[in-house]
């Protein structure tokens, strides 16, 4: 959940599309970018996981396939995603093995 105006946002969305996280995030995930605007779209989708708002962008929601939120401690700390180095944040995606 992030917005086109966040450099966080689009750092984050740029490592998502490098072939080292294609080919382990196709295997794995299903990926939805979520816009929230200024923080004030989409909101109802955090709800729903149980998050009361988006506190900063982007904000990243770990499904499993029967729709658990997989990472709730950790889905708004992302914040930080431009400064993350890329095998870091490889290694966060490839931890969780979504249950069915």
């Amino acid at each position: 959940m992030g917005a086109n105006w966040c450099h966080d946002s689009r750092a984050l969305a740029g490592w998502l599309a490098e072939p080292r996280f294609v080919a382990m995030l196709n295997a794995k995930y299903e990926l939805v970018y979520v816009d929230v605007g200024y923080k004030d779209r989409n909101i109802d989708i955090a709800q729903r996981f149980g998050l009361d708002a988006i506190k900063g962008t982007p904000t990243v929601l770990v499904l499993s396939a029967g729709g658990a939120l997989l990472n709730r401690r950790s889905a708004p700390k992302w914040r930080n995603a431009a400064s993350r180095e890329e095998d870091d944040i490889f290694a966060y995606f490839d931890e969780f093995t979504p249950e069915t």
